[in-house]
């Protein structure tokens, strides 16, 4: 597993900050790195390369909560993640997801629908795996009405926002939220 970080988006789940869940950026291989175990026991990285149908990666994450967590310096902090690594594919009960320090240790299941084999289990609040980062909103003020006559109070009742924007917005849901 991966310790994974973002920019708020408003969604729990893993993304590059633009509420896409589903990305090949944010699954499989970026999120959960598969090892295959070796007869002398050792491991090597991804899964056997079998020209039959190879399974594909289909691991997730999700922050336990959408919000940014800060500690005692007022600075974003790491917070707990869950897991799912997942293997999906005609072949995917070629394999056992099993616990890195005691190979023996199955800990997957495998289900089947319309002969789609998944083989998976579930990691949660795996504590300080990700950073939610806050997301830098500018706001725009109309430059005629943000200025006032001193009168003893620091009410502006004439103020006015022309925009509220991020930066980098690519995902249309974002781009309707913040502009």
């Amino acid at each position: 597993m991966k310790n994974l970080n973002k920019t708020y988006d408003g969604v729990t789940g893993y993304t590059k900050g633009d509420r896409n869940t589903t990305a090949a950026s944010v699954t499989g291989e970026n999120v959960i790195k598969f090892k295959h175990l070796n007869q002398d026991g050792s491991l090597t990285d991804g899964l056997i390369n079998d020209a039959s149908g190879m399974p594909v990666n289909s691991s997730t994450a999700a922050y336990v909560d959408k919000n940014v967590l800060y500690n005692t310096q007022k600075k974003p902090a790491a917070k707990a993640m869950n897991y799912t690594a997942k293997l999906t594919g005609t072949y995917a009960d070629d394999y056992e997801i099993v616990d890195a320090n005691h190979p023996n240790t199955k800990l997957s299941t495998m289900t089947e629908s319309g002969g789609t084999k998944n083989v998976s289990t579930v990691f949660n609040n795996v504590a300080d795996a990700g950073t939610i980062s806050p997301r830098q909103l500018k706001i725009d003020m109309d430059k005629d009405t943000a200025t006032k006559t001193y009168d003893g109070t620091a009410e502006n009742k004439k103020a006015k926002v022309n925009a509220i924007t991020s930066e980098n917005i690519t995902s249309p849901v974002l781009r309707q939220i913040f502009e």
